[in-house]
């Protein structure tokens, strides 16, 4: 028998299906060699096996150059996404507003005078959701060790450009009810994903501090995987949702900070690095803080400028989107591409059959003939071994009886 015949068949779907009828366990599935030994499988001629693996082996080795070339596009995307969203953060994705109004001979208001309106009207906010509690100026940004910004933009911070930041419902969710949460995993970067949610039994208007709109920010606080903390999506779609602890919601300025900007600009240049430098690990859980994510330097250009960045990056990543989607459309291809190449191959309609081959069922007599001289040999051997050994133990208790005589006589 070929091994490599026997290798592929072993991982061939309908084996794997066959096998998994033997298995026994729950938690860890087992087979053992008594119930493998019971799958039944075809048995080709010698040289039609040898032809299989060479024709299974050509096309895999189709197929394998196929899913590298295709992971290559994948690694070449990711690269592209990150290359959009550093240029449009470190304004070199759009003109900017600085450039536009000099060729067009006109003014423009400056991000250090957009912020200012930011700051007012965030205090603004303040006193009217808040009545006589004391206002408490937004922490500003370290710009120490900050690359310099095109003309027209100004760093600031997440709390300067939003009246809320907090982290949301701290109980665990319930097995059923009404009112969906998200889960930690529905927040990646620049998206959330609404319909990655667990469910509440009370209602919505129970959870009201811990509820997200559209057009809030969502950050992740904590995550196993280091890459996914402190990562930003905003919240798109209708209507609210609750979200849980382990995700930060910030309320950006209304009116005057755009929502989508801040969502990519958390996510690239100096404020991702921002990001990976407070990140802490405890107990296999990496994590920031809200007062971390207060202090995230956010790069803001004129608010028209921020529009215009949002509408292009947005453009550029659709394209990349699209063609991702290709890519995972081929490599699922190619994964029923190489199951159909196995089944084919143990139907008998992978390669053509030689008339002249030495049929299978005398290749399987001589197998059979084979293991069954093969017998004999093996329990003669056996029964050997196990006469010497039973006549070396009776040698020596004889030994071991004679001494201990001869000791007594002595005595």
């Amino acid at each position: 028998m070929s091994n490599r015949w026997l290798m592929h068949f072993l991982n061939a779907p309908h084996t794997r299906l066959a096998v998994a009828a033997y298995q026994t366990g729950s938690t860890r599935k087992r087979i053992s060699r008594n119930n493998l030994c019971k799958v039944e499988f075809p048995v080709p001629p010698l040289p039609e096996q040898h032809r299989i693996v060479a024709e299974i082996e050509k096309q895999f080795t189709r197929l394998d150059a196929a899913v590298a070339s295709l992971e290559r596009v994948k690694a070449n995307l990711e690269r592209a996404r990150a290359s959009v969203l550093k240029a449009a953060v470190e304004g070199r994705l759009v003109p900017t507003e600085a450039e536009l109004a000099r060729a067009e001979g006109r003014d423009y208001e400056p991000a250090s005078v957009l912020l200012e309106r930011i700051l007012e009207e965030r205090k603004r906010k303040h006193e009217e959701t808040n009545g006589k509690k004391k206002y408490k100026p937004p922490v500003e940004p370290d710009t120490e060790g900050l690359p310099e910004l095109p003309k027209g933009w100004v760093w600031a911070t997440v709390e300067q450009l939003s009246t809320l930041v907090r982290n949301g419902y701290s109980e665990k969710p319930d097995d059923d009810g009404d009112t969906p949460i998200l889960r930690i995993s529905a927040v990646r970067p620049c998206f959330v994903d609404r319909g990655d949610s667990r469910w509440l039994r009370a209602p919505l208007s129970e959870f009201a501090p811990a509820t997200a709109y559209p057009g809030d920010l969502l950050f992740t606080r904590y995550n196993g995987t280091r890459s996914l903390v402190g990562v930003c999506g905003l919240l798109r779609g209708e209507g609210p949702i609750v979200h849980p602890d382990k995700l930060i919601r910030v309320v950006p300025v209304p009116t005057l900070v755009e929502g989508a900007f801040v969502e990519k600009a958390a996510s690239a240049g100096e404020s991702r690095a921002f990001i990976e430098r407070k990140i802490r690990t405890t107990a296999g859980q990496s994590g920031v803080s809200g007062g971390d994510i207060k202090q995230l330097p956010i790069p803001l250009p004129p608010l028209t400028e921020q529009r215009r960045v949002v509408v292009e990056v947005e453009r550029q990543l659709s394209v990349l989107e699209a063609v991702e989607s290709s890519v995972e459309a081929n490599l699922a291809r190619c994964s029923r591409l190489r199951q159909s190449i196995l089944k084919r191959a143990f139907e008998g309609k992978l390669v053509p059959q030689d008339p002249n081959d030495e049929p299978a069922s005398e290749l399987l007599a001589r197998i059979r003939a084979a293991a069954e001289a093969e017998k004999p040999k093996r329990t003669k051997n056996k029964s050997t071994k196990k006469k010497s050994a039973s006549d070396s133990d009776s040698e020596w208790k004889t030994t071991k009886k004679k001494s201990s005589r001869r000791k007594k006589t002595s005595a």
